[in-house]
């Protein structure tokens, strides 16, 4: 059977196979098995790296898969990627059913009228990644035409924020079970500033060097951390599908500078970094969305005011803006069970 390190080389040097598509599962000695992103980790010897460094000895890796399917597994003795365990399937073939897979769960849960139709926003834990196929020997990130394939979200990290968001959602599955896989994951809670499609390997890499580029102008525009805050407060709804929570910037000309210099960069970008935004932009926090599955299970895509009635005029708490993600719309998460992020920005 091919090693951990035959696996890995050949995802650091086959282009044919996205890096950032990649999860690793491996032995941490105090947590158990762990997951993390392929890109994450560092692949130089150990005793050259920095402590701040995600590093493992080779041992320790149980598990690699492709998105959410394993690809190779030390346990199972399973083996994809090379097929030396006697694998029929092979890698592009492999990865192309559990796109197919992943789009056509997608295309369940999409419903194209919604007023806030963007994929990461509304679908929580059931986000999936575009599907992928190989053209011409190129590799193309595609999902439908023009779905996007990233976001660029601020990550919810206040205690508050969180602890009132979940007391609401208990609230309303407390009233109907069915839509506890509707609300929102509380590590998923974020604010988004906007869509993006990402083009191959290159629009990834564009992309991941704009966002590196606008870390000082948006650290000089956060700077006091008091205009830097946003309130979180009262419900509302997008058609009564999408319950979500306002969100009122503590200075204005702070945060709206902020937006404006994120969603004008993507403006300035090529071709192969496209905003992807549908509507308006209204800054929320969705707290939980009616999935199609659900919808039809409960002969309705509503959710009742009467479920969450006593907080609409509640106040979540105060979040200061010091990050930055540009995530992964995709089905698996980090090790603190947020968004597969390409980039992530501290302020």
């Amino acid at each position: 059977m091919k090693t951990a390190d035959d696996v890995i080389k050949r995802i650091q040097w086959d282009q044919m196979l996205p890096k950032e598509y990649f999860v690793i599962g491996y032995l941490d000695r105090f947590l158990g098995v762990v997951e993390e992103n392929f890109t994450t980790f560092s692949w130089e010897n150990l005793a050259s790296v920095d402590y701040d460094v995600l590093a493992i000895p080779q041992h320790r890796i149980q598990y690699f898969k492709y998105k959410t399917e394993k690809v190779w597994d030390k346990t199972e003795r399973k083996d994809v990627m090379f097929g030396s365990t006697g694998s029929k399937v092979g890698i592009m073939e492999f990865m192309e059913e559990v796109d197919k897979k992943i789009r056509d769960e997608r295309e369940l849960n999409i419903d194209d009228d919604d007023y806030d139709s963007d994929d990461d926003d509304d679908e929580g834990a059931t986000i999936s990644l575009p599907q992928q196929i190989n053209t011409d020997n190129n590799v193309h990130l595609i999902a439908e035409e023009e779905r996007s394939t990233h976001f660029i979200a601020i990550k919810i990290s206040d205690k508050d924020i969180i602890e009132n968001v979940t007391k609401v959602q208990n609230q309303i599955i407390e009233k109907e079970e069915i839509l506890q896989d509707c609300c929102m994951k509380k590590g998923l809670l974020h604010i988004t500033l906007a869509m993006v499609r990402l083009e191959g390997q290159e629009g990834i890499e564009e992309a991941t060097k704009m966002m590196k580029a606008l870390e000082p102008e948006l650290s000089n525009i956060l700077a006091d951390k008091n205009k830097a805050k946003i309130k979180i407060e009262n419900l509302k709804t997008f058609g009564q599908r999408v319950v979500y929570a306002e969100v009122t910037p503590a200075h204005d000309d702070t945060f709206w500078k902020f937006v404006n210099i994120v969603r004008a960069s993507l403006e300035k970008a090529s071709d192969l970094v496209r905003s992807s935004n549908s509507f308006d932009y209204v800054p929320h926090l969705t707290l939980a969305k009616v999935s199609r599955p659900v919808a039809r299970e409960r002969r309705s895509k509503y959710i009742e005011t009467s479920y969450y009635q006593e907080f609409e005029d509640q106040k979540f708490g105060e979040q200061v803006i010091d990050n930055l993600q540009l995530c992964v719309i995709d089905s698996s998460t980090r090790h603190d069970g947020f968004y597969n992020t390409l980039t992530e920005l501290k302020f």
